[in-house]
């Protein structure tokens, strides 16, 4: 029990120590990569180290309750002396339970990556689409497995763009919240406003909330509003923080798929007011997927 808990300690502060390295050096560090001999360092200094005075100092103390004088009457099977298999046993399922229980997990979350392929919505009331190759942003994602986009366009000759990137099986470097995930390049585009949208209506494509994002292009001030929310195993979020812990919680139960799901289109112009018909249409085209 002490080696497990130092253990753990001893990996909370490695996993500690990385982050901040990377915060404070802007990622350069040598140790976002290649960290096997800090851990090592750290298993020694935290775990080893303290163990091995603790583990004296137990000895100590049941070397000396075992040769008690009050201990001498009472039967061979009740000194502490006598060596139990209840004690190795339990040992044994904490070391080998953390290997047992993620190979268990394995199939289940390779089954379900292989079985979830999202697709856009093929038919809307009242739009047309999805005509591919027509978008008019795309988000910045390292190695995704899933990257759909495309545009409908109403009667009214409204557009939106739907867009779904995302990862069917999230590990590292394939993760939905990853430092390297943009929502747009920042090297083609610049931020206008980043806030937050509620509905007061539930809607089984997107959350109550959503974030929304307006970016606008240099070179001709163009602007894009996008309205953007996760989906991760099915639990549907615009908050970074819930859709990391989501996964967390859905990748010990097998399920590991998350992705970003978007709605994308032209502002009129550059005023304050000129999204609200491309809010509009968002909101029209939102009401006539569940229809």
């Amino acid at each position: 029990l002490a080696a497990g808990l130092l253990s753990m300690l001893a990996n909370w502060i490695r996993v500690f120590g990385i982050i901040a390295a990377g915060h404070y050096t802007n990622m350069e560090t040598s140790l976002v990569k290649d960290h096997e001999l800090f851990g090592w360092v750290i298993f020694v200094i935290f775990t080893l180290i303290p163990l091995f005075f603790l583990s004296s100092k137990l000895e100590a103390k049941l070397g000396s309750e075992t040769t008690e004088p009050s201990q001498a009457g009472k039967p061979s099977s009740m000194r502490p002396g006598r060596k139990s298999l209840a004690w190795p046993a339990a040992a044994s399922v904490l070391v080998t339970w953390p290997a047992l229980v993620p190979f268990a997990l394995q199939a289940k979350t390779e089954a379900i990556a292989k079985s979830w392929n999202p697709e856009l919505v093929k038919e809307v009331p009242e739009w047309q689409g999805p005509l591919k190759h027509a978008n008019f942003w795309s988000p910045e994602f390292t190695n995704p497995d899933v990257d759909l986009g495309g545009v409908y366009v109403s009667r009214d000759l409204e557009q939106v763009q739907l867009q779904i990137t995302g990862y069917r099986n999230q590990s590292q470097d394939k993760e939905l919240i990853f430092y390297k995930n943009r929502l747009f390049d920042d090297s083609e585009w610049r931020l206008v406003s980043a806030t937050e949208r509620t509905f007061s209506t539930p809607h089984p494509m997107r959350p109550t909330q959503v974030a929304e994002t307006v970016i606008r292009m240099p070179e001709d001030d163009s602007r894009v509003i996008i309205w953007s929310w996760y989906n991760v195993g099915g639990h549907m979020t615009a908050s970074r923080l819930e859709a990391k812990l989501a996964g967390a919680f859905k990748k010990i139960t097998g399920d590991s798929r998350g992705a970003l799901w978007a709605l994308a289109g032209r502002c009129m112009d550059s005023s304050s007011t000129g999204c609200e018909r491309q809010r509009a249409a968002f909101a029209h085209f939102l009401n006539q997927t569940v229809k």
